[in-house]
């Protein structure tokens, strides 16, 4: 067996049972990314808004 395969299967090192799971790893990068995203939208928004 390749070692991608072994990889993908977690056959390389030892698996700790405490571990996030990688779906919710990947679901706080996804809400990590809109955060950032929404701040940028309002501080490009404040930019844009005219003074006076």
């Amino acid at each position: 067996m390749s070692t991608f395969n072994k990889a993908f299967k977690g056959e390389l090192v030892a698996q700790d049972a405490n571990d996030v799971p990688a779906e919710v790893l990947s679901e706080r990068v996804k809400k990590s990314r809109r955060d950032e995203t929404m701040l940028e939208k309002k501080s490009k928004a404040k930019l844009k808004t005219p003074k006076g």
